[in-house]
């Protein structure tokens, strides 16, 4: 009995250690490393334009800092990969404009300068520099945030670090379904490579026409999701869960997709993923 209650009060312990004393609270995700695991999470971070453009198309922006600071208070360099090119280390895209903004939009940058860690302080505001093709004008102030959850960032910091696993969770909202095709691709970016872990769905508008659904990716349609039949408003999918399985479809990200056995008349889900990919090390 003393045993059993040493070992509660030290999983207590442990849970207040890392914020995590109130169980029904979400994770904090403040430890961004450990053990060779990279939390993306904690990699998604909020920074802001120093200047920025009027027009639209190809464009460069530049921020006030190349740095961002973790929660768990380590200094990072969210562009600072760009200039090598492995298997898995790559500029990261950027989601730019402040929320609920019409302009918000999530980009790939084409390249990035200055963003090293030299350029710090007021002297070196704007020369960490951001080029890409944007569809707005993005200027001073407004938000800029990983366009991807911290995947691509998190992949980055432990391809420099001898390689890792990184475990990853994609919120990607609430998805209309395509009325025209059996394929809705969202704009919600997810790894290609990646072991799947698991998936939720709750139907925010009732499905209607098709029977069923899957949720994955391009080569891997059904890789979290398979054959829901929950079409009905409210419902989920806990038991359409597909057991973890590893889906290799290259490097990068692609689009989520959720298809269905035929074309829907009306519906929409919010989806949410989640799983591990392996970065191997640049070094």
């Amino acid at each position: 009995m003393k045993k059993a209650i040493n070992l509660i009060l030290g999983f207590t312990l442990v849970a207040a250690a890392f914020g995590q004393s109130n169980l029904t609270s979400p994770p904090s995700h403040r430890i961004s490393s450990g053990l060779g695991i990279y939390d993306a999470n904690a990699y998604n971070y909020q920074t802001s334009v120093f200047s920025g453009s009027t027009g639209t198309g190809a464009y460069t922006i530049s921020l006030y800092a190349p740095t961002i600071t973790l929660p768990d208070g380590r200094q990072f360099l969210p562009f600072g990969f760009s200039t090598v090119a492995t298997e898995n280390v790559a500029i990261p895209p950027i989601t730019i404009g402040n929320p609920g903004s019409t302009t918000q939009e999530t980009v790939t940058p084409t390249s990035v300068s200055g963003c090293n860690i030299a350029n710090q302080g007021a002297a070196a505001q704007g020369l960490c520099q951001i080029t890409a093709t944007f569809t707005y004008s993005h200027g001073r102030g407004e938000q800029i945030t990983s366009g991807d959850f911290g995947w691509q960032e998190a992949m980055n910091d432990a391809a420099a670090n001898g390689g890792g696993d990184v475990h990853w969770i994609v919120d990607c909202g609430i998805i209309t379904l395509s009325t025209s095709s059996a394929t809705t691709t969202s704009t919600c970016l997810i790894p290609k490579d990646f072991t799947n872990i698991g998936g939720s769905v709750h139907v925010t508008t009732t499905v209607t026409t098709a029977a069923s659904y899957g949720i994955g990716i391009s080569g891997a349609t059904s890789a979290f999701i398979s054959a829901c039949t929950s079409l009905t408003a409210g419902l989920g999918c806990a038991g359409f869960q597909v057991s973890p399985t590893t889906v290799n479809g290259g490097a990068g990200e692609g689009a989520l997709l959720v298809t269905t056995n035929a074309t829907a008349g009306a519906g929409a889900l919010r989806v949410k993923v989640w799983g591990w990919s392996q970065a191997q090390s640049n070094f």
